[in-house]
């Protein structure tokens, strides 16, 4: 046992302002001043940032007047505030599809208050996104490249929705959503399955009495041997023997 007298303290951690003055910064100075607040943002030493577009008086009062409890803050400038960020921000989303065909898919966007402007990260491109961004800028080939992508693609952006957003330096790759068709382990039930001659649908998951080995049931269309995950050919596993109209059991099917 330790006594209480020998336990090490525990390491400092910064309060964050109160509730009452981080939701009053958004509700009562955003909603009343959207063109020129930004957004707020918790700093490591508990204190609170907050930027604007202009230091207007009003909304300097207005922050004030939200500050019911001492909090500690600054006021910083930045280029544009909230409501023209949100406007840039769902210009972009109505052109996604285009951008997309024009060589450039959007991953991430949205306000960025530290810097008043849209953020955006980029999917890493393909070789048809480098041949689709050189035709939409109208450069050599040469000049479109894994390593100018980037710089190609930012340049694109702003010459057509303005200054007011940036795209991050790195790039994340495109999401995918599990389906019935595309599925990863551990792997659900209702997976379109199938076997270079058969297509069967995967049930519920079990446990074998008395050990951990975990299983799948199908649908009892199922003959002995692998079967696959319809669009992507993952291997679920194999088919035990038995009768084929009966539920069938799949190995290497783990629970979720």
């Amino acid at each position: 046992m330790v006594d209480a007298a020998d336990r090490p303290a525990a390491p400092a951690v910064s309060k964050p302002p109160p509730l009452s003055f981080r939701g009053n910064t958004d509700t009562l100075v955003g909603a009343n001043f959207p063109d020129i607040y930004a957004g707020a943002i918790l700093q490591p030493d508990g204190s609170e940032t907050i930027y604007v577009t202009s230091r207007d008086p009003a909304l300097l009062a207005a922050i004030a007047s939200a500050d019911t409890d001492d909090t500690k803050y600054r006021v910083v400038m930045v280029p544009n505030g909230h409501a023209a960020m949100m406007r840039l921000v769902a210009e972009l989303t109505e052109q996604s599809n285009t951008l997309r065909s024009d060589g450039i898919e959007l991953i991430k966007w949205g306000p960025d208050p530290s810097k008043g402007k849209v953020s955006i990260q980029l999917a890493k491109p393909t070789a048809l996104d480098l041949a689709s961004l050189t035709k939409a800028t109208g450069l050599d080939s040469s000049a479109v490249t894994a390593e100018t992508y980037l710089a190609r693609a930012a340049a694109l952006l702003r010459a057509r929705f303005g200054d007011g957003l940036y795209v991050q330096d790195t790039y994340q790759e495109p999401l995918t959503l599990d389906h019935r068709r595309n599925d990863t382990p551990p792997f659900a039930g209702g997976d379109n399955i199938t076997s270079p001659k058969e297509e069967c649908t995967g049930g519920f998951p079990v446990v074998r009495n008395g050990t951990s080995s975990t299983f799948m049931l199908t649908a009892g269309h199922c003959l002995d041997g692998p079967w696959y995950i319809d669009e992507t050919s993952t291997l679920m596993g194999n088919v035990g023997t038995g009768n084929r109209y009966y539920h069938q059991i799949f190995r290497r099917c783990r629970r979720r």
